[in-house]
Parts: C-alpha cells; structure tokens; sequence
C-alpha cells in the first residue's frame, strides 16, 4: 500500500486557522506588554524631572525654576525646562548649549508613548512631551513654601502631546510666550483653562463657566485642545508631583479634585478620587 505523505488542504486550512486565532490572542498582550514598559519609561523621565526640581531647591535656598522668573530670579530669561536641564543631566544640557542648529536631542523631554513625536530628528529636536504646571510655578516659587496644600498634593508636571495640538509645537527652549505657533511647554498657564477657587471650604474648578474640563485623555490632533494637559495613556495621566514622587491621575476624575491639585495653596480637600 501505498503511503501518503503531507496534509490534505482541509488540515492545512485548519492548521492555519488555529495559528491565526493564537496569533489574535497574542497580539493584544504583547501590545499591553509593551505599553506597560513604555509607560514606565516615562514614569522613569517625571521621575527625573521631579527629583532634579528638589535638586534646584536644595542649592539655590528652596528656589524653584519658574515659568515666569522675576528680574533677579532663578532663572530669569532663561526656560525653566534650560535651566532644569542643566541640574539633571549635565552632557545634555552642553549639547544643548553647543550647538548652532538647536537640533539637540533631549530624549529626557520626549515621551516614548507620544504619538505626535515625529520620527525626523530635525523637527523632534527641542518639543517637549511634558508640560510645566504653570499655576504651580509661578513668580518665585519655593519649596516646601508655596506648597501649603501639601508637596504629595500638587501636581508639578503633566503629560502634554508635544506636536501638532491645534498646529503648535511644545519648546523647551520656550520661555517668553504661552501661545503661538511655538509655544512654552506648560498647562495652566494664562490664558489658558485655570483653576478657580471660591468658596469656604475652598473649592477649585475650571475657571470656564458652564464647563467641566480637567484632562484629555487620548485626545486625536483634532481634538487636542492646547490649553489643557492630555496623555497618551489609556488608564489615566502621569503626573509628578511636587515632592518627587510620581502618580497617575484617574481618568474620569472629578474636576474639583483634579484642579486642587493643581492649585499649590487653594486650601481645597482633595477628593475621594485622589
């Protein structure tokens, strides 16, 4: 008798339909694997971030970098992203400073899950995936003194898309203008939305009647709003906080917890949702 050898097409067929759903399944968990570790990736950056602010504090009396820095101050016409930088990571902060195009790359400053970061380096270099609470740090701000809420309270630093947002680029070498074409990297800026605190007990909101805003999550470039804070990130926005540590702030959060922490000394309680 004859013996034959290989699959007919109908095992073939199903040996390649089983593949496929394995592959289906698999797919969606590698995905999660990998954001998971890009998340913690720029966990790892605010981390930077938030510790190099105690840095600055500690040798400059609790000075903080401030988005609007006083003559005389910290770091009068200078970015406060700069001048940060050049607590953090000194080989950086000479790249930036030597050369003539500005095309340094801060890869500090860029967020892995950023989907507007551009894959040219020409256009990547000097935008910034995060943004500077600038309700936070304005005048002189110090540490712990202008923190009155709580250090572990107030939110220092938020995700931001650095690209793109209403046609505007994020700079870190921003320091003069909020708005334009290119504009510095902050949230809660002027004219942007703001807290608003009234009451006894203090409560904060958005300082727009009739709205209800915190932070976008996920937001398309057509719905990105470039007066607010918005994170690639599904779950909810990563945060650093004013005593180094960093957090994620819930999607779906409530308004008046999330622009209590955005005050530094509203006196506000923050919610259940914190």
């Amino acid at each position: 008798m004859k013996i034959r050898h290989g699959f007919t097409l109908l095992e073939l067929i199903l040996v390649l339909a089983i593949i496929a759903v394995l592959i289906g399944l698999l797919l969606p968990a590698i995905a999660k694997v990998r954001e998971s570790g890009l998340r913690v990736e720029s966990m790892n950056n605010l981390r930077q971030i938030g510790l190099g602010m105690h840095h600055v504090a500690s040798g400059h009396g609790g000075l903080l970098p401030a988005v609007d820095s006083p003559p005389g101050g910290l770091n009068y016409q200078l970015s406060p992203w700069v001048f940060l930088l050049s607590h953090i990571d000194e080989s950086a902060y000479r790249a930036y400073r030597e050369t003539t195009t500005h095309y340094a790359i801060i890869k500090l400053y860029h967020s892995p899950m950023d989907p507007t970061v551009p894959t040219s380096i020409r256009i990547g270099h000097m935008a910034c995936s995060y943004a500077l609470n600038a309700t936070a740090l304005a005048d002189s701000p110090r540490l712990p003194a202008t923190f009155t809420d709580g250090t572990s309270n107030t939110v220092i630093v938020a995700e931001h898309y650095s690209h793109g947002c209403d046609g505007r680029t994020y700079l870190m070498h921003d320091w003069q203008s909020p708005h334009g074409a290119g504009r510095r990297a902050t949230f809660a800026d002027r004219g942007d939305i703001q807290p608003a605190t009234t009451g006894f007990p203090p409560v904060s909101r958005c300082d727009i009647a009739g709205y209800h805003h915190t932070f976008q999550v996920r937001p398309s470039l057509s719905e990105c709003r470039p007066d607010m804070a918005q994170t690639p990130h599904s779950s909810g926005m990563l945060a650093a906080m004013a005593d180094g540590s960093v957090r994620t702030l819930a999607r779906g959060m409530a308004e008046t917890t999330y622009w209590a922490a955005i005050t530094p000394n509203g006196g506000e309680t923050l919610g259940v949702d914190w």
